[in-house]
């Protein structure tokens, strides 16, 4: 069953340490992964710190069209709520082809690392 609020149990990502650019992918990959899996609430924890990752992070989500809403969690400000527009994909009819894509470039990337 799927939880329409955010739970010690929903998914998160911690990208503390992670660079400016590489924190660009992790988020998208995690966005797309989550929306594919019908999680509506899902949360990043980029650490408080000067701001950096923050300030990227929500860059990221502003133009993502997956993210319905987002918000800094009242709780610890060094992680951000996000709410997945679940509907998109009513609107736009394109999961299947994602999710294809999605599997298509996993499976080539473990193909890539395993050959070096």
């Amino acid at each position: 069953m799927k939880s329409d609020v955010l739970t010690s149990k929903s998914p998160r990502i911690d990208v503390h340490g992670e660079t400016y650019d590489s924190v660009s992918l992790y988020v998208t990959q995690f966005i797309d992964d989550n929306y594919i899996l019908g999680n509506r609430f899902i949360a990043i924890i980029h650490g408080k710190g000067e701001g950096i990752l923050k300030k990227r992070v929500h860059e990221l989500l502003k133009v993502n069209k997956k993210v319905k809403d987002f918000y800094i969690n009242n709780w610890n400000i060094g992680e951000t709520i996000i709410e997945l527009d679940l509907d998109f994909d009513k609107k736009n009819k394109n999961s299947w082809h994602l999710f294809e894509k999605m599997i298509i470039l996993r499976h080539k990337r473990k193909l890539d690392i395993n050959i070096w």
